[in-house]
């Protein structure tokens, strides 16, 4: 019996320093900044207006749920939501606002880290 109290109170230590250390990692992370660019993922090939989604060819599939925008001679002209189904290299997408037409870039939003290793201000 005290043999298993023994074992019992050193087990409840173990576990409680455990649970109140801190991960110094994970601190200055809360601290970066991020930076967001936007990256051609393809184009439009088909759009289907009566029910309000497009065909996109894609060059890099983008994530389901992504929101994109569309570009036509670098002016944006509407969004997407990448809802799928997908097929390397087609990607269905709905029309989420503006005017969509067959060959218009599709472009999504990407976040990197402001103090990425290797990038230095001013390049």
């Amino acid at each position: 019996m005290k043999r298993t109290i023994v074992s019992l109170s050193a087990t409840f230590v173990l576990i409680a320093a455990g649970c109140t250390t801190s991960n110094p990692a994970s601190a200055p992370e809360a601290e970066r900044t991020f930076e967001t660019y936007e990256v051609a993922v393809g184009s439009v090939i088909r759009v289907n207006p009566s029910y309000g989604y497009v065909v996109v060819k894609c060059a890099s599939l983008p994530s389901l749920g992504e929101e994109a925008t569309v570009y036509q001679d670098r002016e944006a002209k509407g969004r997407l939501r990448i809802n799928g189904p997908m097929r390397v290299p087609f990607v269905i997408a709905d029309v989420l606002d503006g005017s969509v037409s067959t060959g218009d870039t599709v472009r999504v939003a990407r976040k990197r880290s402001a103090s990425a290793p290797g990038r230095e201000e001013g390049k």
